[in-house]
């Protein structure tokens, strides 16, 4: 693990936007995506709004497609990747931008819990400063573990993380209402935890491709397929999407950081 620079920064409707890498990170190499390639179209829709329950059994967000606004973004707005439980190696990027809540808006790309060793930390201090998140893969693995629903039905036996023993019911509460994407209309930005399917609306998108997916390639019927682990044929997603809204993710670690036309 270790703590990235901050790799991009501009100034869009008098915000300071300021993208960083995934905190959490093994890979030793880094991997830019070209032009986009084919494209269906970007999105369409509005926040779609949900009572029920994910296909990994745990309960999803009352909205699932959340939106920020011009007005909460105050001065600055920072953007940061898969924490991962690492507490400190967060507090010391903050401090490294000089973090302060009066000014500044803090969006987290999924992933805070597991692997790490203070998941309950991090879940705490994005609390107090009032971040806004999505919903990671493993976020949606604690709500799992938590609910004991889906690969946990059964028991906890393989569940090979302590975040379990630092999370408060009020921790979840919280989590559990983390939606699965983050708009920002007036930039435009989308913020997600793996990817989106070109082409596919983003009331439409399939709940395991927004927390799973790195890949993807043509079906026989010519419309994409993602799927998360890479293999012949398969290619990342971010070059083959064609915004507009340019998409902020996380989740693909092992091709550190991404840049293609439409995607960060």
């Amino acid at each position: 693990s270790g703590l990235e620079a901050v790799f991009r920064v501009g100034v869009v409707h008098g915000v300071h936007v300021l993208f960083m890498g995934a905190i959490y990170s093994s890979a030793p190499h880094l991997r830019r995506n070209g032009t986009c390639g084919k494209c269906l179209g970007g999105l369409g829709g509005h926040p779609r709004r949900s009572a029920g329950r994910s296909a990994s059994g745990t309960p999803l967000p009352r909205a699932e497609h959340a939106v920020l606004e011009r007005w909460q973004a105050k001065q600055r707005l920072l953007i940061v990747g898969d924490v991962h439980g690492c507490l400190s190696e967060l507090q010391q990027l903050l401090a490294t931008v000089g973090f302060e809540r009066s000014r500044d808006v803090l969006v987290l790309v999924g992933d805070l819990v597991n692997k790490g060793p203070d998941s309950g930390g991090v879940l705490r201090l994005a609390r107090e400063l009032g971040a806004f998140c999505v919903r990671g893969n493993h976020d949606d693995e604690l709500l799992e573990a938590w609910y004991r629903v889906g690969r946990y039905a059964g028991g906890l036996d393989a569940y090979r993380h302590d975040a379990l023993t630092q999370v408060t019911a009020s921790d979840i509460e919280w989590v559990r209402e983390w939606p699965l994407s983050l708009s920002l209309p007036w930039l435009p930005l989308l913020v997600v935890h793996a990817g989106l399917v070109p082409g596919v609306p983003l009331e439409r998108q399939n709940f395991r491709d927004l927390l799973f997916m790195r890949v993807l390639r043509t079906g026989s019927d010519g419309a994409w397929v993602a799927q998360e682990k890479d293999g012949p044929g398969w290619e990342p997603w971010a070059g083959q999407w064609c915004g507009p809204p340019h998409v902020v993710f996380g989740h693909d670690s092992k091709r550190r950081l991404q840049e293609a036309p439409w995607a960060t």
